[in-house]
């Protein structure tokens, strides 16, 4: 597929350098083409992700941003959206489930003898931590500035589970302006995970600053501006009739 996409690159290449050279009288007829181009390029590249193609050799990239405390830490990653066939037409996709901004947090590991910098210190990844993720309503109302927050979630909501883990997000605003994020889990034995992360000013500038990022991406808005076929019009005022009596 990359290579098909590729080929249609050098072929706009080599039409525009012809339209360039022909004259303005094909100016217009060089614009057809290429929205044309562009249209059976993306119908290409869409059925061939919507037919589970194997994807071709290349890296993976994975991304996250990290605040380290003392006590405990929390991470943030993206979840992009699912997409699926559109049943209106093969060459369509549409978003089957919107992306997420996941949450890690995790605490300190107790008797370790840790070094003073917080990001070099070791916390319970692998035993003790906990994980949210959160849609894009709730991302927004962390963005909307309100000085006390909270998210609650039931993982199992819906099913024969509901109700025997629950977690909440709080955030209170202090009043210098930072932040601080506790996360607790618990189940129905008793059980109760609570992990609380200090955040400055500036490390919630950044926070914040992912959410308003996030948000269209989640939501599939950038793939579709980015796949769209291109709309080109002719020069304001200018008709392809008189590009060819020019």
């Amino acid at each position: 597929m990359q290579a098909v996409l590729g080929a249609v690159s050098v072929l706009s290449g080599r039409a525009a350098r012809t339209a360039l050279c022909s004259g303005p009288g094909t100016a217009a007829k060089f614009l057809d083409a290429m929205t044309s181009l562009h249209e059976s390029s993306q119908a290409l590249f869409a059925r061939g992700f919507a037919s589970n193609m194997e994807p071709l050799p290349g890296p993976s990239y994975y991304a996250d941003y990290g605040i380290y405390k003392g006590k405990g830490c929390m991470r943030v990653k993206l979840i992009p959206p699912t997409w699926q066939q559109s049943a209106k037409s093969a060459a369509a996709l549409s978003v089957a489930k919107e992306g997420a901004l996941l949450l890690e947090f995790a605490s300190v590991k107790q008797g370790a003898d840790q070094p003073a910098a917080y990001g070099a210190r070791q916390y319970n990844w692998d035993n003790g931590k906990v994980v949210i993720a959160l849609k894009v309503t709730e991302i927004g109302s962390i963005l909307a500035g309100d000085q006390k927050v909270e998210i609650y979630h039931d993982p199992k909501k819906g099913g024969s589970g509901a109700g025997t883990i629950s977690k909440r997000l709080s955030l209170l605003t202090n009043a210098d302006g930072s932040k601080l994020i506790t996360v607790t889990q618990s189940d129905k034995s008793g059980a109760k995970t609570s992990i609380s992360v200090p955040v400055s000013t500036a490390e919630f500038e950044v926070l914040r600053t992912l959410g308003q990022f996030a948000i269209p991406k989640l939501l599939g808005f950038s793939d579709q501006i980015d796949h769209s076929p291109l709309k080109i019009l002719p020069p304001a005022g200018t008709t392809e009739g008189e590009e060819a009596s020019s």
